[in-house]
C-alpha cells in the first residue's frame, strides 16, 4: 500500500519533470529514486524518529553523484519540486541529512534558491 501511494504521488514528477533544469546531467527520476525511501520519514510528524537504512543509503548515493555545480543545482531543483508535492514535516526535513550522516549542499525545502549553490 505504501509503495502504491508513493508511486501515485511521484509518477507525474518522474514522467514530467518540473523544469528543464532537472533534465541535464542529474535527472529528476534518479534523484527521486535516491530519496524515495525517505518520503515516509519526511512526511511523518515526529513519530518516526530515524530514517530507514534504505533512505540513508539513497541519500549517500545522491551525495556521491553530485560532482559538479550543475549536478548540485539540478538535484536541488528536483528535491525542491518533490518538497512542493509532499510537504515534508520541517523538523524531519532539516534533520534528515544529519541523521543519515550526509552533507547535501541544499535543504529539503521549497524556499531554498538553488541558483545560489556554488
Amino acid at each position: 500500500m505504501k509503495a502504491i501511494s508513493l508511486m501515485i504521488v511521484l509518477l507525474p514528477l518522474i514522467m514530467f519533470p518540473p523544469s528543464s533544469q532537472c533534465v541535464r546531467r542529474m535527472e529528476c527520476p534518479r534523484v527521486v529514486g535516491d530519496i524515495g525511501q525517505c518520503l515516509w520519514y519526511l512526511r511523518s510528524i515526529p513519530y518516526i524518529t530515524f530514517p530507514s537504512q534504505q533512505c540513508c543509503d539513497g541519500l549517500r548515493n545522491l551525495e556521491s553523484g553530485l560532482h559538479s555545480v550543475q549536478d548540485r543545482r539540478d538535484a536541488c531543483n528536483c528535491v525542491r519540486a518533490v518538497s512542493m508535492i509532499i510537504a515534508p514535516f520541517p523538523t524531519n526535513a532539516r534533520e534528515l541529512p544529519i541523521r543519515c550522516g550526509v552533507q547535501l549542499p541544499f535543504p529539503f525545502s521549497t524556499a531554498f534558491d538553488c541558483s545560489r549553490i556554488g
